[in-house]
C-alpha cells in the first residue's frame, strides 16, 4: 500500500519508518529539511521518563522506549554517528512540601507495579542534606532549599533530539522511505479527493503545484497539523514554549556534566521548570518550562497555502521569546540556581507544541474523511517514545488491534469542559490563562544579558 506522510518529526518519521518496514511504500513531505528547524523535535535534547502518575499505557510505553533506545538505538548510534542517542542521567522529582504533589506521588506507586524492584531504586528526598547524593554542593543548596523534597529517579534521563531525529531519518532513508523536503515541492497544500467521492482522499498537492497519489494519507505536521487539518480546530492548537540556553564557563562544566548532574523538575506541576545536564554536543545548559506557554494567531489559520510563511507583521521568530518568559526564568533562576543568573542567556528558541484538549494523542482516522489519518497532539511529552511510537500508530492505522486504540481515538471535546492538562500539568503549571506572541515585547539581545545585580 503507498502512504504519504505529512510531516518529518518524531510523530512522521516513526510511523514512515515502520510502516516502510512493514511492506508499504512510503514518502515523507516536509516544507523544511530534516530536521526542520522549527519542529518540537528538532532541539538539543528531551526528558525521557517513565514517570506518568496513574497512567500506566504511558509508563508502559516510555519503559519499552527506554529499553529500545538502551539496546538497540545506542549500540548502533555509536556504531554510525559514534555517540549513544540516550543518556541514563536520572530524573530529580523535587517539591516544596513532604506530601509531593499528585503526579510525583502517582507515578512512585505506578512505577512500582510494573518495575521489579522500582521503590528500592528510587532515592526518596526528604531534607536539604539529601541532595547532596544527587547534586552535590552544586548549586550551595540554593536548589535543595527551595525544593527539599521528593524523588530521584536512576532509570530516566535525556536524550540528544535534533541527534535522534538525523537518526531516524537515516534509519528511514535505508529502509527505503522517499523523502520530498524543502520548498514548495515538500509544503502541503490541499488534500487530493477521487473524482467520484468527494470524501474519498487519494493524495496531496504541494505548493509547487504537483499532484501526488497515495492509498493512504497520515498527517503527522505537529502543531502545524490543525491548520491543515481543520476538523482538528478546537481538539488540538498550537503553544510555544520558550527555553533558554547558557554557555557553561570551565569552572561549571564538570559540575553540570551528565554523570553528576540529572534532568531535574522543580515542582513542576505547579511551577513548570525543569532542565538538563549540560550537553556534550554544544557545551550548553538548557532551561525550560512545561506550562501553558503561548499561542499566535497566525498558527490558527486554517488555510493551508498561508502557512508557508509567516506574516510578516509577525513578532514571532525561530529564536526569539517573550520578553515576560525572559523575567520568569530570572526570578527563578535567582532563587534555585544562582550561579546560572550570573550568566547571559545565549540561545533562545520557542518549542511549539501540539496541544490536545486533554494532554493524550490523536491517532485516527479524520472523521468525514476517507483514507486520511492524523498522529499528532504530542502535548510536550511525544519525543520519549521514538523508539516505539511508530508501531503504535502503524497499528491503528492499519486497523490492527492496539491497547492504544481508545487512549488515542479521535474525540470531541464535551460542551462546557475546559481543556486538560497531560498529568505533569495538573498544579497551577496548566491553568494560567492563554496569551498571544503578537501581543506582548518579544525580547532583543540586551533583554539575554545577565542583570548586573547577578553577577558576581
Amino acid at each position: 500500500m503507498k502512504y504519504i506522510l505529512v510531516g518529518g518529526g518524531v510523530f512522521g518519521l516513526s510511523t514512515a519508518l515502520s510502516l516502510q518496514r512493514r511492506g508499504h511504500s512510503v514518502t515523507v513531505f516536509d516544507r523544511l529539511p530534516v530536521p526542520a528547524e522549527d519542529a518540537a523535535s528538532t532541539d538539543i535534547s528531551k526528558v525521557i521518563r517513565p514517570d506518568y502518575a496513574s497512567q500506566r499505557l504511558y509508563q508502559r510505553l516510555a519503559l519499552a522506549s527506554i529499553e529500545a533506545f538502551k539496546s538497540q538505538w545506542n549500540p548502533d548510534a555509536e556504531r554510525r554517528l559514534g555517540r549513544a542517542l540516550y543518556v541514563e542521567s536520572g530524573s530529580l522529582f523535587a517539591t516544596r512540601t513532604s506530601e509531593m504533589n499528585a503526579f510525583e506521588r502517582e507515578s512512585i506507586e505506578t512505577l512500582a507495579l510494573d518495575v521489579d524492584g522500582f521503590v528500592s531504586q528510587v532515592h526518596l528526598l526528604f531534607f536539604p542534606s539529601h541532595f547532596s547524593l544527587i547534586l552535590g554542593n552544586l548549586t550551595g543548596n540554593a536548589f535543595a532549599n527551595e525544593f527539599p523534597y521528593g524523588y530521584f529517579n536512576p532509570s530516566a534521563g535525556f536524550a540528544y533530539s535534533g541527534l535522534t531525529i538525523e537518526y531516524m531519518a537515516l534509519l528511514a532513508q535505508e529502509a527505503g522511505v522517499k523523502f520530498v523536503c524543502g520548498g514548495n515541492a515538500g509544503t502541503f497544500a490541499a488534500f487530493i479527493y477521487s473524482s467520484s467521492n468527494e470524501k474519498t482522499v487519494v493524495g496531496i498537492k504541494t505548493m509547487d503545484g504537483a499532484v501526488h497519489h497515495a492509498d493512504r494519507v497520515v498527517v503527522a505536521a505537529g502543531s502545524w497539523t490543525p491548520s491543515l487539518v481543520p476538523q482538528l480546530c478546537g481538539l488540538c492548537e498550537p503553544s510555544a514554549q520558550p527555553v533558554i540556553h547558557f554557555k557553561l564557563p570551565d569552572n561549571l562544566k564538570n559540575s553540570y556534566a551528565s554523570h553528576k548532574f540529572p534532568v531535574w523538575f522543580a515542582d513542576v506541576s505547579e511551577t513548570g521548570f525543569y532542565g538538563f545536564p549540560a550537553s556534550e554536543l554544544t557545551g550548553e545548559l538548557k532551561i525550560a518550562n512545561h506550562g501553558p506557554g503561548f499561542k499566535s494567531s497566525f498558527h490558527l489559520d486554517t488555510n493551508p497555502a498561508s502557512r508557508v510563511s509567516q506574516p510578516s507583521k509577525s513578532a514571532v521568530t525561530l529564536t526569539a521569546i517573550p520578553k515576560p518568559a525572559v523575567d520568569m526564568y530570572r526570578k527563578f533562576l535567582a532563587r534555585a540556581f544562582p550561579e546560572t543568573n550570573q550568566l547571559d542567556i545565549t540561545r533562545t528558541r520557542l518549542c511549539w507544541y501540539c496541544e490536545s484538549w486533554d494532554g493524550n494523542f490523536f491517532i485516527d482516522a479524520v472523521p468525514g474523511m476517507s483514507n486520511c489519518f492524523v498522529a499528532t497532539g504530542g502535548s510536550g511529552h511525544g519525543f520519549k517514545f521514538a523508539p516505539v511510537l511508530g508501531d503504535v500508530i502503524a497499528d491503528i492505522v492499519e486497523g490492527k488491534p492496539s491497547e492504544f486504540r481508545e487512549l488515542f481515538q479521535w474525540r470531541e471535546k464535551p460542551v462546557g469542559c475546559e481543556d486538560e492538562s497531560d498529568a505533569i500539568r495538573k498544579g497551577k503549571a496548566g491553568t494560567a490563562p492563554p496569551v498571544y506572541l503578537e501581543e506582548v515585547e518579544m525580547c532583543g539581545e540586551r533583554d539575554l544579558v545577565a542583570r548586573e545585580s547577578s553577577r558576581l
